[in-house]
Order: structure tokens, then C-alpha cells, then sequence
């Protein structure tokens, strides 16, 4: 830009005010977890730290960073910023499995391998066939006494769980 005097009969002073331009980074953080800082103003050239951090039972799924798929590291260094960025992180609940043997003389639902989302509940439902009754419960290797159900709760870890279950005999004098 340029600015002219014309038909100068007088002294003027002249001066320019410049500012630096400023560019904003905009994130989107899906359920599960946050970006900070927040959407953030960056100087031209100066360089911006953003930290991705997953809730309690999430991790870190996938970091986006203007549309490109930048793995799912939990720090972003924006170098040199020139322009406009978006940051955009997605997250994914921990899975756990619950193996549940079904074993003889009854029943155990739901059985078989059984994912189970972090932080949630599974009950299971334990049923002895006619003539039988459940003797006792196996639960990751730890033998307790038997009830017609269970409940892992808030469930963070693999697990495993069975029952025994034992005849009715009588005794006849």
C-alpha cells in the first residue's frame, strides 16, 4: 500500500501502524475426550501445542489436522503458522473380554467370549439343569460360593467365569 502527498506547501508528518497477522486454530474433540487449548488465536510464524487427552476409559482413536490423518499421538506441534488449521481427534472406549464357560449340568447367559465396554456392568444368569444345583462360582480363578447370578461391575480388565454345578442325592434308609 502506498499513500501520496500532493501539492505539498507545508510540512506533514507521516507514520504506519502494522500488525501482525493472526491465524486461528480451531479443534473438534469427539465424545470421550478433550483438545487443548481450546480454539486458539496464533501469530504468523509462531508455533501452537495442542494435547489431546481421553476421558477415563477412552483412548486416543485418531488426530486429523486439516483434513490429513495425523496417527493418534496425544500432542500436536503446529510449526510456522501461516494460515488457518482445524485439529480434529476422535476416541474409542477400552474394550474388555469376559470369557464365560458353560458348563455341564446347566447353563450360564450370556456365555462364550463377551465384549464388555470399560467402566460398564455384565450380569450373567446361572440356571442348573433339573436334578442339579449350582455348587459354586469360578470367578477369574477364584472359587465362591453359588448364586443364580453374578455382576461384574464397573469392569476395567479381562476376566474369566464359570460354575459348577452338582447332582441332588439323596439318601434313602
Amino acid at each position: 500500500d502506498s499513500y501520496t502527498f500532493t501539492d505539498v506547501r507545508e510540512n506533514h508528518s507521516f507514520s504506519a501502524i502494522f500488525n501482525i497477522y493472526s491465524y486461528e486454530i480451531t479443534t473438534n474433540a469427539g465424545n470421550g475426550g478433550i483438545i487443548t487449548p481450546a480454539t486458539s488465536f496464533v501469530n504468523y510464524g509462531d508455533d501452537v501445542t495442542l494435547h489431546i487427552l481421553p476421558d477415563d476409559c477412552y483412548f486416543i482413536d485418531s488426530v486429523w489436522v486439516d483434513g490429513v490423518y495425523h496417527g493418534n499421538d496425544s500432542e500436536i506441534i503446529l510449526q510456522n503458522v501461516t494460515d488457518n488449521h482445524i485439529v480434529a481427534a476422535t476416541f474409542a472406549k477400552y474394550e474388555y473380554t469376559i470369557s464365560v464357560t458353560d458348563a455341564t449340568n446347566g447353563n450360564i447367559g450370556p456365555n462364550g467370549n463377551i465384549l464388555v465396554l470399560c467402566g460398564d456392568d455384565l450380569t450373567l444368569n446361572i440356571a442348573p439343569e433339573n436334578g442339579y444345583f449350582i455348587d459354586s462360582l469360578i470367578v477369574d480363578d477364584d472359587t465362591i460360593s453359588g448364586a443364580d447370578s453374578y455382576t461384574f461391575t464397573d469392569v476395567r480388565d479381562d476376566h474369566s467365569f464359570s460354575a459348577i454345578f452338582d447332582i441332588y442325592s439323596y439318601q434313602i434308609t
